[in-house]
């Protein structure tokens, strides 16, 4: 679909353009190939690319994301706070409904 071609397999896209060349670029700039020495490019082996991700594409992303502000952490703890109360006396007195149906009524006892 659309001018460049994806190939699943490498992770690879091969852009096409009038007059030029088929040339290979890596899906993800500057993530698949590092260049060496010699001027030729190779492949990162799995350590290389792990800290490459973290030493580059982490800080990137944590950049992206939008951090609440204390007043909404702190609003958000209570709300948690006070539902989790709620909820326990809930399940505190359904308990005591079912233990006393249960052994009072059906068991006799």
């Amino acid at each position: 679909m659309g001018n460049p071609a994806d190939d699943i397999s490498t992770g690879e896209t091969e852009s096409k353009k009038p007059g030029k060349s088929v040339v290979k670029k890596p899906a993800v700039a500057g993530a698949v190939t590092k260049k060496a020495d010699s001027g030729k490019t190779k492949e990162l082996t799995g350590l290389a690319k792990m800290w490459q991700f973290v030493r580059y594409d982490v800080p990137r992303e944590l950049k992206k994301v939008a951090w609440p502000t204390p007043q909404d952490t702190a609003t958000s703890t209570v709300v948690v706070i006070v539902l989790s109360v709620i909820f326990s006396i809930f399940f505190f007195i359904a308990d005591r409904i079912l233990q006393f149906l249960i052994l009072g009524q059906l068991l006799g006892a």
